[in-house]
């Protein structure tokens, strides 16, 4: 600055971020005031500022309401030839009858921003999405052709990737575009990282997830959110759902490939999630679960049990742990499982006899092979087996119930 007054470098990055934010410059007959207002919630913020300030100016304060419920407290310093200055740099002539000067972007201001300057700024007009994990700048006061030059000293001096939002409201009974300059999660997580060392401390609820003081609040929020959602999901559950099935078939290859990385980088969590999503699916869908499972079965029965066979060969730890499973199967299952062959086998006897038969004939060679293999790798438990069996044939023939 040019000016007369020698302002140090943290009251200028105050006092460029609050006229890019909610300050505004009240021009006189020959220089010019600052003036500002915040809420009432925003009161630590405001006298943060105050101290600031009264370093190089008289600072004046007042609090007021401006309307029935909204209170505010407003701060306006002494006229100075720095703020005529600030003036011409902020301000050019509106072509608009309601207002005589507008406020724009100009390059030469952007260009002095510190990241201190930035925070003050976010502070002001920030805005933290705690569903998203996204932020935003309210730049609703600004052209279409000023917040592309926003985007574009974002991307040039902090390498951070914007997005411009339209934003439509309603203004003298009629519905207008407004624009306003959005951080997605990445972006963010770079802006806010950039700018948390210089937030004071009342505003660190504007960092989100960024500051570990939020975690409470952050808590809460989900929670709150959570419950937003549920009581929507139910009062237009049929809407939601058509909404839903939109979205996945629109962006069905980009949805997978987020799932394979999410499902990759969370192994154990993944897993189990899925197994208890496919427990309640069987007992909500039992019948279709089990027809799509013996369709998808015997489309690829080659690939699956070749995996399972080369699972069990190379892996001692999963070959135990199906040996127990299906002996515990086996235990549960034994009385009902063999009635239920036996119930097939007289009513199919002589198909069944038939296929013996058949595939016996064919392939008599190798099973007299596996046979005589059989009974080589276990002739002492065949033998056991045969003494043990002659043993008691011999008792029933010496006790008469066998003549």
């Amino acid at each position: 600055m040019n000016s007369g007054i020698e302002i140090d470098e943290e009251v200028k990055q105050v006092l460029l971020g609050s006229l890019l934010g909610d300050g505004y410059i009240a021009r006189g007959s020959k220089n010019s005031g600052y003036v500002e207002a915040h809420s009432l919630k925003q009161k630590d913020y405001f006298f943060w500022k105050v101290k600031i300030l009264s370093r190089y100016f008289r600072v004046k304060t007042r609090f007021g309401n401006n309307g029935p419920k909204y209170y505010k407290y407003t701060l306006s310093t002494n006229y100075a030839s720095i703020f005529t200055e600030m003036h011409s740099l902020f301000y050019v002539k509106s072509i608009l009858p309601s207002s005589k000067w507008v406020k724009v972007i100009n390059p030469l201001i952007l260009s002095q921003l510190t990241p201190l300057g930035l925070a003050v700024w976010y502070c002001d007009d920030g805005t933290y999405y705690v569903r998203d994990n996204s932020c935003s700048l309210s730049t609703q006061g600004f052209t279409f052709k000023d917040h592309l030059v926003l985007k574009n000293f974002f991307l040039s001096k902090w390498n951070i990737d914007t997005v411009i939002i339209e934003d439509y409201r309603k203004y003298l009974n009629e519905h207008r575009v407004y624009y306003r300059i959005m951080f997605n999660k990445k972006s963010a997580e770079k802006f806010l990282n950039l700018i948390k060392d210089f937030v004071p401390e009342c505003m660190t609820y504007k960092l989100g997830r960024i500051s570990n003081k939020n975690k409470e609040l952050m808590e809460n929020e989900d929670k709150r959110y959570k419950a937003i959602r549920k009581v929507e999901y139910y009062t237009n559950q049929k809407k939601v759902l058509v909404r839903a099935e939109r979205y996945r078939i629109k962006n069905r290859p980009l949805i997978n490939k987020k799932r394979v990385v999410y499902y990759w980088n969370n192994l154990e969590k993944s897993q189990v999630s899925g197994r208890e999503t496919m427990r309640k699916r069987r007992l909500l869908n039992k019948e279709m679960v089990n027809l799509i499972n013996y369709d998808y079965y015997h489309r690829y029965k080659d690939k699956i049990n070749k995996a399972r066979r080369k699972r069990l060969l190379d892996d001692p730890e999963y070959r135990e742990k199906r040996k127990k499973e299906l002996k515990a199967w086996w235990n549960d299952n034994k009385e009902k499982y063999n009635q239920k062959r036996k119930v097939y086998y007289q009513a199919n006897k002589e198909k069944i006899n038939k296929s013996r038969r058949l595939d016996y004939l064919k392939n008599r060679d190798k099973i007299l092979e596996s046979v005589k293999k059989y009974q080589h790798n276990n002739r002492e438990i065949i033998n056991k087996r045969r003494r043990e069996r002659d043993k008691l044939r011999r008792e029933e023939i010496k006790n008469g119930i066998i003549p």
